[in-house]
This record gives structure tokens, sequence and C-alpha cells, in this order.
């Protein structure tokens, strides 16, 4: 029997596919959308959220378990709407994607894959028309998350004219970490919650966390 085929034997009872897409406008309206769906010991449930950001309304959450539709793939494009929410949008890459596995154990795997580490995004949301800059990326668990030996876990992304940042750092008894600029993977960075630093490009991306859009824990975000 081959590798693979083991490792998806063994990680059968546990499937989960998490989609992660984002938007901001140009008057810094935020929005995250999260799909999932996971398998587990021959159960399935989905779930969905939409976390919206604003200067007048603050934070505002929607979040539901059924009738969950998952986005799409054409090429550059990736598109996905709800009805429920009552939102619909495409995602256009302006950047090649980037993926990695990033645990592979014997029970299952972790794939990480970014689709669109920078997009140009129509958004419209009843009768509103919204265009600005977002993100995609899809991850693959098959092995449950407690058995992922990790500690502590950073993960980020940054965009703008001409340039995308995006990074990963697990920690247990010792620092892995993953970071792509412009698409190139760049080594021996410094990834803190308020600056990246990466010594080989004399750069440092300085963070700052003026808005908490969520503080609670997800798996994996």
């Amino acid at each position: 029997m081959y590798e693979e085929e083991k490792k998806c034997m063994l990680g059968r009872n546990f499937h989960l596919n998490k989609w992660f897409l984002d938007f901001t406008g140009e008057n810094g309206e935020t929005m995250i959308f999260y799909v999932v769906k996971l398998t587990w010991h021959g159960l399935t449930t989905t779930y969905t959220s939409w976390l919206r950001y604003d200067k007048t309304s603050g934070v505002r959450l929607k979040s539901r378990f059924r009738n969950v539709q998952f986005p799409e793939r054409h090429n550059n494009l990736i598109s996905w709407s709800d009805s429920k929410f009552g939102v619909s949008g495409t995602w256009e890459s302006l950047a090649e994607t980037i993926q990695t596995r990033l645990f592979d154990l014997e029970e299952g795997y972790f794939d990480w894959k970014c689709d669109q580490p920078a997009s140009k995004v129509q958004l419209r949301i009843n009768d509103r028309v919204l265009e600005g800059r977002g993100y995609a990326e899809q991850l693959i668990l098959t092995v449950p998350p407690w058995k992922i030996p990790m500690d502590e876990l950073r993960w980020g992304r940054f965009g703008s004219d001409g340039i995308n940042i995006v990074w990963i750092e697990l920690t247990e008894k010792e620092k892995r970490q993953w970071l792509w600029l412009n698409g190139a993977k760049i080594e021996n960075c410094i990834i803190e919650d308020d600056h990246i630093t990466m010594p080989a490009k004399d750069l440092v991306l300085k963070l700052d966390r003026g808005v908490v859009l969520e503080s609670e824990k997800k798996t994996f975000r």
C-alpha cells in the first residue's frame, strides 16, 4: 500500500476542509468569511460565518451551521455566494498561488493552500456593490488538531501595491516558520505580534493592532 493511501486510511475518521476569504475596502471596511466542513467518525457538519467591521458600526458577526455554500475555483477566479447572508463575491487573483504541507504525520497531514495571497475583490451585499482588496486560502486537515505537535500559532498576511507577505509560525519545542514575500520563500525571519523582520531583505513590517476583530480561540484561526 502506498504511504499516501495509508495516511488517508489512518485519518479517514477526521477530515477538516476550511476556507478563509477576506475583503478590505478603501474606506477601511473589512470582512472575513469562514466556510468549514468537518467529517469525524462518519458524521459531517458544516459552518459558515461573516465578520464585518466599519468605523460606524464596529464589529458585527453572523454565523450558522446549515445551508452552507462553498467557494468555487474558476482558473484565477474564486466565486462565493450565500443567499442567507445576502452576500456574493468574486476574488480575482493578483499573485501566484503558494502552498505547503505544514505537517505530515503517521495519522494524517495538514495542507495549507493560499490560492490568492492578493486579490481584487468585488462584493455584492443586497443592493450594495463594494470593491477592494482581498485574500483567499484553504486548509485541509486529516488529523485532529490536538494531535498536531503545536503549542502556539502565528499567522498573518499583508498586502499593498506591489507587495504581499504571508507568514505562518508554529511553536512547540522548536519553532517552524514559513514566510513568502511576493511568492518567494524567505528564510530566517523574526515573527512577532507587532513586527515581522526579514534580515535577508533588510525589511521590517510593523503591525498596528488598533482594531481587534476576533480574540477567541479558533481551530487554526
